[in-house]
């Protein structure tokens, strides 16, 4: 027994402790009671633990039926509406709260309902009739009703609306599924009333966004009423376009179909369109419509280009064109389409110009065609045609030594492209200081650049074998006269070499008649040249010119040396001349002119030539004058000078009007100077006279102590002829040769005669230096009949 107390004490602790930690509640009076609904009153102290809380009701203590559970934390009072009692009928209550210690209950407190009260409207809808748009959110129902518990009911159509329970209905966004008759159901269990109808309609326009239409494109927007409404109007506008004009065709401004066909650029704008409908007006709207726009392009102005020339003419397109299209261009142009611009060079000159068409495509169709007209002008005759000209005697480029150089073949063809010949002296090898024979001809080829009432000019680049630099060649060539000038040297050099040369002027249209005939001339070297020092014989040549400006040309210089060429004649006659000689160590240069004359009627031949041959030809030619001469390339006043004019052939007359001697006289001299032949015993008796007979004979006269002889071609007037000079102890005979030509406007004939010095031992006639003199061919009185 002596235990029992402190398990006793124990048991009482506990029960304490639990006590203290059961909620506190306490039941209130109810509130708002009504016939068919009270709301319940009570409060409740969790403490220690969480709780749940509800009320307990019924008519009698014993109840029977209960509210929802309520999860109570704090002390609160609870308030809880119970509906859907009965009416003049006394009920129990109590509020009870549960949590870990136990459940408690209140106090029982009652109340009766009272007599149920029939429902009434006092407020119907504002309005019968609301005008709204798609996506507002203003529109809201009301109704003021009465009555006992009156419960209200949205209904559309007479469906009832889920949710919509209270005296006001704010509809969500509106729709077009909200559009409708709305009404509002008022009830309890004594009665119900439905409330006046409210028509909601609903404005709308399709379609209701944005969209893009294609220029000339048709579109359509169409406003709408739901539910439809006969007596509604439309107006249609835009901010900037209130009359709907100038956008395209337009119909149905004023009714809910607006139609635009044929979209302009002014069609692109927000439209929108009032509706008024039961005396409420909305607008719908706004739609922005996009208009795609044709491609257009901007005019292009009259352009007036000569054939060859470099174009490139810009095509401004606007409004994102995915295509352009331009026909009707001169050959050799055409639009590109990445470099938005009609290149090229045309190919084809014209009087009339060419009428081009340009058109451009893009997503919307195809823009309005631009017309635009393209002049092209012929190449002129004096540039297209051929040039054969000079490079001048000139250090540059390197490798020239001052020997000159030729400009041949440059054809330049209808279309502005041209190729042509470089011929310079052989190239010198950096490496060794050596000549790479023989002489260099370096073709080049391209296009040259025109342009309408400018001289045309190109520049090209001509390639040599390296370590050789490449060549720049520059000209322009007067558009008037076809004289070209231009510039040649190393690629990136200031030193530059002239360079001239003429177009051949003549054609099948425009022939060369009074040109056209066989020319001989000779050469004169100048005066007093020291014997042996040089040539002292006149060259001798011949230039054969035909219709179309072709040019024969042949030479043969006082040393023998042979020069041909095939080249034309300038406007003004001109010939060039140029030949590298003794293997590439020396050469003639300069230019000759074959000219009409009036008195005498025989063409001239005029102009002047350099010629020279350094020391250093001498390991390759022994024969004449090895230490090398300089006729005009350091002195322009000791050039060669060409004499002599128009060839005609002879046939069955006495030639060129020699007087008709009897068999035994003599009409023809031949007399010879320099090169050495005054120091021979017989050199007065080579000057010989000859009987040239009507067969073209010529008989010396007698004696001939040097046994000379003459042979004349009538047809071409060349001469040539040989004689024997005897001089020394033991005599040493030294055949003579000599040649020429006859030139009737100067009545006279002239060439060169080679002489081999007497042999000093150890050298004989096959190794002696060889001289060169001058032969004249003269009448014993003068020529007649050359007028």
């Amino acid at each position: 027994m002596r235990y029992c107390r402190p398990i006793l004490i124990a048991f009482l602790c506990f029960v304490g402790s639990v006590h203290a930690a059961l909620p506190m509640v306490a039941t209130e009076p109810a509130k708002f009671v009504d016939a068919y609904r009270v709301h319940l009153v009570g409060t409740v102290t969790p403490h220690v633990y969480d709780a749940t809380a509800w009320f307990e009701y019924g008519t009698t203590k014993m109840y029977g039926s209960k509210t929802a559970v309520t999860v109570v934390s704090t002390a609160i009072n609870l308030d809880v509406a119970v509906l859907n009692l009965k009416e003049q009928t006394t009920y129990h209550f109590r509020i009870v709260a549960k949590n870990a210690a136990g459940t408690v209950y209140g106090n029982d407190a009652t109340f009766m309902t009272t007599t149920a009260l029939p429902v009434g409207i006092d407020v119907q809808p504002a309005s019968p009739y609301v005008l709204t748009g798609l996506g507002h959110t203003d529109v809201t129902l009301a109704i003021t009703g009465h009555g006992s518990s009156a419960k209200y009911q949205w209904l559309r159509s007479n469906v009832a609306i889920p949710l919509a329970v209270y005296e006001t209905y704010k509809l969500p966004k509106i729709t077009t599924t909200l559009a409708g008759t709305y009404t509002c159901r008022v009830s309890n269990p004594k009665s119900n009333l439905v409330s006046d109808p409210v028509v909601v309609a609903v404005a709308t326009v399709n379609p209701s966004s944005s969209f893009t239409v294609d220029e000339d494109g048709l579109f359509n927007l169409t406003a709408a009423i739901t539910p439809a409404n006969a007596t509604a109007t439309f107006a249609w506008s835009t901010p900037s376009n209130p009359t709907l004009t100038g956008i395209g065709t337009v119909a149905g401004g004023a009714l809910a179909k607006l139609s635009i066909t044929h979209a302009t650029a002014a069609a692109q704008d927000s439209y929108r369109c009032e509706i008024v409908s039961n005396g409420q007006s909305i607008t719908v709207g706004p739609v922005f419509v996009a208009v795609r726009l044709k491609p257009t392009i901007t005019q292009i102005l009259p352009r007036v280009y000569e054939v060859g020339q470099e174009v490139k003419l810009p095509v401004t397109v606007f409004n994102s064109p995915t295509s352009v299209t331009v026909t009707g261009l001169p050959p050799g142009l055409a639009y590109n389409a990445p470099q938005r611009a009609i290149i090229g060079r045309p190919l084809v000159g014209r009087v009339n110009a060419w009428t081009a068409l340009a058109t451009a495509r893009n997503l919307a169709g195809v823009g309005k065609t631009m017309s635009f007209l393209v002049n092209v002008d012929p190449i002129d005759a004096p540039v297209k045609t051929t040039f054969n000209g000079l490079v001048e005697r000139s250090a540059s480029p390197p490798g020239n030594g001052n020997y000159g150089g030729a400009l041949t073949g440059l054809v330049i063809t209808a279309t502005g492209t041209f190729t042509g010949k470089i011929v310079l002296p052989s190239d010198v090898l950096p490496a060794n200081g050596k000549r790479v024979l023989p002489a260099t001809t370096l073709a080049f080829s391209g296009q040259l650049q025109t342009a309408p009432s400018t001289d045309p000019a190109a520049t090209v680049t001509i390639s040599r074998t390296p370590p050789l630099k490449n060549l720049t060649f520059a000209f322009t060539i007067d558009r008037a006269n076809g004289h070209l000038t231009g510039t040649l040297g190393e690629e990136g050099s200031a030193n530059m070499a002239n360079v001239g040369a003429w177009g051949n002027s003549y054609s099948a249209a425009h022939t060369s008649t009074s040109l056209a005939a066989l020319h001989n001339f000779w050469l004169n070297p100048p005066v007093g040249i020291t014997a042996g020092a040089a040539p002292e014989g006149a060259g001798i040549g011949t230039a054969t010119v035909n219709n179309l400006g072709a040019v024969a040309l042949s030479l043969k210089l006082a040393d023998g040396s042979v020069v041909t060429s095939a080249t034309t004649i300038g406007p003004s006659g001109e010939v060039p001349v140029h030949a590298m000689l003794y293997a590439s160590h020396g050469s003639v240069h300069g230019s000759l002119a074959v000219t009409n004359q009036d008195a005498p009627a025989f063409n001239a031949v005029t102009g002047s030539l350099t010629w020279n041959k350094t020391a250093a030809a001498g390991t390759a030619d022994h024969s004449y004058v090895p230490s090398g001469f300089d006729f005009g390339v350091a002195n322009a006043g000791n050039s060669l000078t060409a004499v002599g004019g128009e060839q005609r052939a002879q046939s069955g007359l006495i030639l060129w009007g020699l007087p008709d001697v009897a068999l035994t006289a003599v009409n023809v001299k031949m007399t010879f100077s320099g090169g050495g032949i005054g120091t021979a015993v017989l050199a007065a008796d080579a000057n010989e006279t000859f009987r040239l007979s009507k067969l073209y004979k010529a008989v010396a006269s007698q004696p001939n102590p040097t046994s000379e002889t003459l042979v004349v071609n009538g047809s071409t007037g060349a001469f040539n002829g040989q004689f024997f000079l005897s001089d020394g102890m033991p005599a040493v005979s030294r055949k003579v040769l000599f040649q020429g030509v006859i030139a009737p406007r100067q009545r006279k004939g002239r060439g060169f005669f080679t002489l081999v010095e007497m042999p000093v031992a150890p050298l004989n006639l096959t190794n002696s230096p060889v001289q060169s003199g001058a032969v004249d061919f003269e009448a014993i009185t003068p020529m007649q009949g050359l007028e």
